[in-house]
């Protein structure tokens, strides 16, 4: 069961383009959370904080257009950190943290790295389109079956398998390697407004709980598998650039190991958080993390999904994360 609970949260996706929970854009806030101090945090001597400064500056890019924030994410542009060590006194010269007083679930997901190309061929398939001229937002579009079948929509490029193009959607953006080798980014347009249907449900009863092998079976049974991903009627369309970022919906770059998906009804999002969970293969994963993505199936005051960055490495990572753990939240002293 409890495989099966974390397959369907896992297709259900974290797609950086919903917006939900009154903490989004709110100032943040701390109710409900309790005092505690920086000795309680399991492994805080221990985390290399010099790496998450760049994640912490995006953070604050977000937070300094709230009063709460300003004068702390002003002190912390001010600084050139030289070592971990001067990085981990100025959080805790700055900085109290918050417990939550229980504990969550965390998940994790990343950037879906495929093979494509400009113009289709015999390798190159499966069209990734553009926004149609006559979508409108906020209406119902075609089923991903009925777009499946139209041959009037505008591809921006073309990969080699509708699995995917699935999981691009379910992620909600990703990088293509043109066959030239140039690096293009598929970032989310618009959305078919259709609902999504986790089709992980159906898998488990096949026995496949990994998101590795949920895309080698999509792959290895096409006529099967295409009947399974048309049951989730939600299609996402992309646009392109060329940045390879994943942005979150704080429209910043996610950084990779740093940043976090959550339910901004609890957690504002830019927060600072300590995480304190486990990496699949259950070694502790404990570290700084930063509020900075949202998804669909990410609901709880204690739930997080952990951005583990692209290709296939984070993949199997992402695949495979299903831990309890906790977070604690970091806020400016004097607030």
């Amino acid at each position: 069961m409890k495989n099966l609970i974390f397959l369907i949260l896992l297709l259900a996706g974290c797609s950086s383009v919903e917006k939900d929970g009154v903490g989004y854009y709110a100032t943040p806030s701390i109710s409900g959370f309790k005092a505690t101090s920086f000795s309680k945090l399991p492994g805080f001597d221990d985390d290399d904080f010099l790496e998450a400064v760049p994640a912490m500056k995006n953070s604050c890019m977000f937070l300094m257009k709230q009063k709460s924030w300003k004068d702390f994410c002003v002190r912390l542009n001010q600084q050139e950190f030289l070592s971990s060590e001067e990085v981990k006194n100025f959080i805790q010269e700055n900085m109290i943290p918050y417990t939550p007083g229980m504990t969550g679930n965390f998940t994790g997901y990343y950037q879906p790295l495929v093979k494509g190309s400009w113009v289709p061929s015999f390798e190159f398939t499966v069209p990734v389109y553009q926004k149609p001229a006559d979508l409108v937002r906020g209406k119902k579009y075609d089923t991903r079956a009925q777009i499946n079948n139209r041959d009037d929509l505008i591809p921006i490029l073309w990969i080699e398998h509708q699995a995917d193009l699935f999981l691009l959607q379910v992620q909600g953006s990703g990088i293509v390697e043109m066959d030239d080798g140039e690096l293009i980014g598929l970032h989310f347009d618009a959305s078919n407004e259709r609902p999504f249907y986790a089709i992980g449900k159906d898998l488990a009863k096949k026995g496949i709980f990994n998101m590795a092998d949920i895309r080698d079976w999509l792959i290895a049974h096409p006529v099967e598998g295409e009947r399974l991903m048309n049951k989730n009627e939600r299609y996402i369309f992309f646009k392109h650039d060329s940045s390879i970022d994943a942005i979150g919906s704080m429209k910043y770059p996610l950084s990779a190991g740093r940043s976090m998906a959550v339910d901004t009804t609890y957690i504002p999002m830019g927060s600072f958080l300590w995480l304190d969970t486990r990496y699949p293969n259950k070694e502790p994963l404990q570290r700084l993390v930063f509020a900075q993505d949202t998804g669909k199936a990410i609901k709880g005051k204690v739930r997080g999904d952990f951005f583990f960055g692209a290709g296939d490495e984070a993949l199997h990572l992402a695949g495979r994360m299903n831990s309890q753990g906790i977070y604690y939240i970091l806020y400016p002293r004097g607030n």
